[in-house]
């Protein structure tokens, strides 16, 4: 009897480590692939990840990797598909619940964002990421109560994440409060420096307050880092000509985006502009010098009759 035991015992000892070996004989493949991505090697983590998937089909690890890699690559019918299958397999994982959620707030389905962003919450009540897709739905579909009441909490357990003030600047925005919109951005832009398109956005809540100058700052600073970018450059060129009248600057910047794309109607219109802008100014210089050079020379007509006409008294 005592031998049946230990034999029971020896069995149930063994049985854990056996199920844990293939998992974790994995995960060294899956860390490596993980670091590609993080490398920006998405095409290499792409094969690598569906080699490992070859393998083994059902490795939840490995599908929610894949699904993440098709999501930077930007093949999100792909990414998709994987997520509502992990979904359909494990409701209670909420990785695909916010991955979805913001999928389909970026493909305007704000609605259906919303709802997947509420599972999620429901799922992992204290998970920073499903209530930065909550706070996302709701102001995708117009709740600015329930995204401010959100976004206060989510504040104060996060008040230095990026991610979180980045969020306080589109609420602030959207509900046109451009100033503390602006003090947000720039609190996030801060914590995370590396997202310069937030640069383009802190130019278009500057250009709305009429803060010239930081939204001079804002995309030059983005040039910088990425010199090449039509957007930038348009946004540049506009600030140039409409707000600091410099045509000859504006007409540079315009040049610059048609050596990059020589069919860009923005900028063959923008040079137009400055054309017809300069005439109507330098025409403008022209009338400005008549009238004054009029207005002298009528002053000095009746100052030579008002000096004769008292040499005539005197004489």
């Amino acid at each position: 009897m005592r031998v049946f035991i230990i034999l029971l015992l020896l069995i149930g000892l063994r049985a854990p480590a056996q199920a844990v070996e293939p998992r974790t004989a994995r995960d060294p493949e899956l860390s490596r692939i993980e670091s590609l991505v993080n490398q920006g090697s998405l095409i290499k983590a792409r094969r690598a990840v569906e080699s490992v998937l070859s393998e083994q089909p059902g490795n939840i690890e490995a599908r929610l990797l894949a699904a993440r890699i098709y999501k930077a690559m930007g093949l999100w019918s792909r990414s998709i598909l994987e997520y509502e299958s992990i979904r359909s397999e494990d409701p209670d994982l909420v990785e695909p619940y916010v991955a979805l959620s913001q999928m389909h707030l970026e493909n305007l389905s704000a609605d259906l964002s919303l709802s997947l962003a509420r599972q999620a919450v429901r799922l992992a009540p204290d998970s920073k990421e499903a209530r930065v897709a909550l706070i996302s739905g709701l102001i995708a579909t117009h709740e600015y109560s329930d995204a401010d009441r959100e976004l206060e909490a989510l504040i104060k357990r996060f008040p230095a994440d990026a991610a979180v003030l980045y969020m306080a600047f589109q609420l602030y925005r959207d509900n046109g409060e451009f100033k503390e919109a602006r003090d947000f951005l720039r609190k996030a832009i801060k914590a995370n420096p590396d997202r310069i398109a937030w640069l383009l956005d802190l130019y278009d809540v500057c250009e709305s307050l009429g803060d010239i100058k930081s939204a001079e700052q804002a995309v030059e600073l983005y040039l910088t880092k990425a010199p090449s970018s039509v957007e930038a450059l348009e946004k540049l060129a506009l600030l140039q000509e409409n707000y600091l009248y410099d045509y000859v600057l504006a007409g540079r910047t315009y040049d610059k985006i048609l050596a990059i794309d020589p069919e860009n109607w923005n900028a063959l219109a923008g040079k137009d502009r400055i054309e017809i802008r300069q005439n109507d100014l330098a025409m403008s210089y022209k009338r400005r010098f008549r009238h004054l050079w009029a207005s002298l020379m009528n002053r000095l007509s009746a100052w030579l009759d008002s000096f004769f006409q008292q040499k005539e008294i005197r004489d």
